[in-house]
């Protein structure tokens, strides 16, 4: 997904636990992104370089998990 310059909304289904590092790196219209209660990790960097970035749901998250965002 890295640099894919149409992304705006990103919603994760149940079969996904992690985000990889640098995931969504430079894709940088992605507005929002929606986690579900199966993520357990958000590597460092997933969303490097999204500067529109302004909102991640973490309503639905049971765990303790840590998200670096760096603009």
């Amino acid at each position: 997904m890295k640099k894919c310059l149409k992304l705006k909304t990103v919603t994760f289904n149940g079969n996904l636990n992690q985000i990889s590092l640098g995931a969504f790196s430079g894709c940088t219209i992605l507005k929002t992104v929606t986690l579900t209660d199966q993520i357990v990790s958000v590597s460092e960097k997933a969303f490097n370089g999204c500067a529109v970035l302004s909102e991640i749901d973490l309503s639905k998250i049971n765990a303790n998990i840590a998200i670096t965002y760096n603009r």
